[in-house]
């Protein structure tokens, strides 16, 4: 199954709720940034859970798979600190690689 086919899969059953202001509801916005989330390699969440909290995640190559390792940060510490935050997470991610 391509990457295309298993993330419509699993879409098709699941509508889109909002849970905050910000939460993506449009599919064509959820698929932008998904794409984007590929390109840039890494995915911020800006108060789409719960408002006052932003994620950051990377992708992390081993334990046997493909996972992710994020962190969630209060919104203002976020902004401020989010080239450190990103830099951390992707210097963890290379550790696990060897």
């Amino acid at each position: 199954m391509t990457d295309a086919e298993t993330r419509e899969s699993h879409l098709a059953p699941h509508l889109l709720v909002p849970v905050t202001s910000r939460t993506v509801i449009d599919r064509n916005s959820l698929l932008a940034q998904l794409k984007r989330i590929a390109d840039q390699g890494y995915a911020v969440e800006e108060e789409e859970f719960s408002i006052g909290l932003c994620c950051l995640a990377v992708p992390v190559e081993g334990f046997e798979g493909k996972v992710a390792l994020g962190i969630s940060v209060p919104t203002e510490r976020f902004r401020k600190q989010f080239e450190n935050h990103l830099e951390a997470l992707k210097t963890i991610a290379r550790m696990t690689e060897d």
